[in-house]
């Protein structure tokens, strides 16, 4: 939050005074249901199986990750995305970095199996996650590659101007970006029965494989002698290459940052299995 007040100071004209109210967009009303959603089955599968009951960790990360959606899509930072570069590259980092992968921790794909009747889930939920259309979208080098295009396309294709003309297509923009987020972090750490399973090695090395696209974005960004965007370098002025620059830098070291954090998670996850299979190994009684 201290980067993001930062960024606000540094990217609204005038006195940089400024936290204006929270839009109201559309969106709102998608995070609602989502977290009554998610209450629903919660409580449904509770009182069902109360000895089976759905991790806290769980709901703590599908909240934690629907809040960040409505920091990123709701506050005054989809306000100043408009006029300042830096800014909206902070709404990107949040949707993709941020809240996609925590919802996808939350495992909403095995929360909705058990809240669903059982002749809903065999009949239509598993057919469909174990169908050729998930495997071919959960597919890992699908879902690398369309990730790492999703987020270079959106930055050095016109896409990126006309969604500061357009809101309608900066929704778009915005919702492919939670979509192939999701898709790459699914693969990366996600736990639902869906699609394919990369093992621990593969899911790191595919997170590894992602961190030199992400970094290379922001510096070709800091790179650049000249403004991008027309909007911004009439928005800011003298300061919009200054504002780029630092959008280029949020890119590079951010999205590294919080790939090292995810990282870190594979390998606790593997030291974990590993202290596991050692105890029950321990455990076993030997054979003569």
């Amino acid at each position: 939050m201290v980067l993001v007040n930062g960024v606000l100071a540094h990217a609204v004209p005038g006195d940089g005074s400024t936290l204006v109210g929270w839009a109201l967009q559309p969106v709102l009303a998608g995070i609602i249901l989502a977290g009554l959603g998610w209450l629903l089955a919660v409580w449904r599968i509770n009182a069902g199986h109360p000895r089976s009951r759905v991790p806290l960790r769980d709901s703590a990360a599908w909240f934690c990750g629907l809040l960040v959606l409505l920091v990123a899509l709701q506050s005054p930072i989809d306000t100043f995305a408009d006029d300042s570069f830096s800014v909206h590259m902070v709404q990107h980092m949040l949707i993709a970095f941020v809240a996609a992968p925590l919802l996808v921790l939350a495992a909403p794909g095995t929360l909705l199996l058990r809240a669903s009747p059982p002749r809903l889930r065999r009949g239509i939920l598993l057919p469909i996650l174990h169908g050729r259309v998930v495997r071919a979208l959960t597919f890992p080098a699908f879902t690398w590659a369309f990730f790492a295009i999703v987020m270079w396309a959106a930055h050095f294709t016109p896409l990126f101007e006309l969604a500061l003309e357009s809101e309608a297509i900066h929704e778009a923009e915005h919702l492919l970006f939670l979509v192939s987020a999701l898709l790459f972090w699914l693969t990366a750490i996600g736990r639902d029965p869906v699609g394919w399973r990369l093992d621990l090695s593969g899911r790191f090395g595919y997170l590894l494989l992602a961190m030199p696209v992400n970094s290379l974005l922001g510096l070709v960004i800091v790179a650049q002698v000249d403004v991008l965007y027309a909007r911004y370098a009439v928005a800011l002025g003298d300061r919009a290459l200054d504002d780029q620059r630092l959008a280029g830098t949020i890119m590079w070291l951010g999205a590294d940052m919080l790939m090292v954090v995810f990282l870190g998670l594979l390998v606790a996850r593997a030291v974990s299995r590993e202290k596991q299979r050692m105890r029950r190994r321990a455990g076993s009684p030997t054979t003569g």
